[in-house]
């Protein structure tokens, strides 16, 4: 066994990290909390090479990567990006990374990563809680999505880098269960 594991189910998206992230703070003994969704294939050799990452240099933040979409495995748009895309749903465009545009470093700093296999240092979890991105709209944070792009862009806001480690690549079945 490489880690331990919550799976939480049967509850809407924003209330399971909810009851992910409560459960991980009144854990002291975590260091990490990880995020790997339900729709992405998590190998043992992926669990092994973030565990050597975070203990060779405590990041704040880490993460693999996976394809976008089904269709982009293995060779299309990455779940990473540069640059961070616009607050306003309606003017948002995400600028993926391909393999092609990948640095050479394995681990690079990036603005955006989606949840995939994503390790989170305890100061940073218990920095925000997760949030929808109705807060951009002055909403309450349990009514949109893309809870992943508000954590960026509070990473972003609050001075915390965001790093990938290429190694860690999976595949992501997005679409796959409906």
């Amino acid at each position: 066994k490489e880690c331990d594991i919550l799976n939480v189910r049967y509850t809407f998206e924003f209330e399971a990290y909810q009851i992910a992230r409560d459960y991980f703070l009144s854990h002291k003994e975590y260091d990490y909390f990880v995020i790997a969704t339900d729709d992405i294939i998590v190998k043992p050799e992926h669990i092994i090479q973030l565990k050597e990452d975070l203990s060779n240099f405590k990041f704040a933040v880490l993460s693999g990567m996976m394809n976008v979409d089904e269709k982009d495995y293995p060779d299309g748009n990455l779940n990473i990006c540069p640059c961070l895309a616009l607050k306003d749903k309606k003017l948002r465009h995400y600028d993926w990374l391909d393999k092609t545009r990948l640095p050479k470093d394995d681990i690079f700093l990036v603005k955006f990563a989606g949840f995939g296999l994503t390790a989170v240092r305890r100061d940073i979890i218990e920095m925000f809680p997760f949030a929808t991105d109705s807060i951009f709209k002055g909403k309450g944070m349990q009514f949109g999505a893309s809870l992943d792009f508000v954590f960026c862009w509070n990473c972003h806001e609050f001075g915390v880098p965001i790093y990938v480690d290429k190694r860690i690549m999976m595949q992501h079945l997005r679409n796959h269960g409906k």
